[in-house]
């Protein structure tokens, strides 16, 4: 109404408020999708990194994940995000998640270290490290324990203690095991 809703900064407002006061979704994703063409021809907005995960989440709301085209689809979100913010949490996440989708372990165990440094998340992180390590218990059952036993901790799940008990029968610690 005051003649400043091009500015880009005002454009991300609006697109926030559209997603998230009016939910609506289809406006937003729109909004996103003209802010990312105007960051890659140049425009610079300071939370290019949280445009990027907010357009990867909506997106993600047309794309099916089970598809490996539609998870490079949202991994090329991911980075652009990273691109703008390498530490960014929620998109070094989607990252991770998605990597281990496409059953890239290796390069999922890379990043969930960086994630695990974050403080005050959620306990997400321990749970894909300890399924990671668990995929390869003779190389990592001592790795999964470690992670079970932080979930253990929080939440005394019967899953947890079912797979923690998978990992010391592994480590042949058949009396912690039982």
């Amino acid at each position: 109404q005051h003649g400043i809703t091009d500015e880009i900064n005002t454009v991300w407002c609006e697109a926030q408020l559209l997603e998230q006061g009016e939910g609506d979704k289809e406006q937003a994703l729109a909004r996103y999708r003209t802010l990312a063409a105007r960051i890659e021809d140049g425009e610079t907005l300071e939370e290019a990194s949280k445009l990027y995960f907010r357009l990867l989440c909506l997106e993600a709301e047309h794309l099916d994940a089970g598809k490996k085209e539609d998870r490079a689809k949202m991994l090329e979100l991911a980075e652009k995000g990273l691109a703008h913010n390498e530490n960014d949490f929620p998109c070094l996440d989607y990252k991770a998640w998605l990597l281990k989708r496409d059953g890239k372990r290796e390069e999922a165990l890379e990043i969930y270290p960086r994630l695990e440094a974050v403080p005050r998340r959620s306990m997400n992180v321990e749970q894909e490290l300890a399924q990671l390590y668990y995929k390869d218990l003779n190389r990592d059952a001592d790795k999964s324990l470690h992670y079970y036993k932080m979930l253990l901790e929080q939440d005394e799940q019967p899953v947890y203690l079912f797979y923690a008990g998978t990992c010391c029968k592994y480590l042949e610690q058949y009396e912690q095991a039982e």
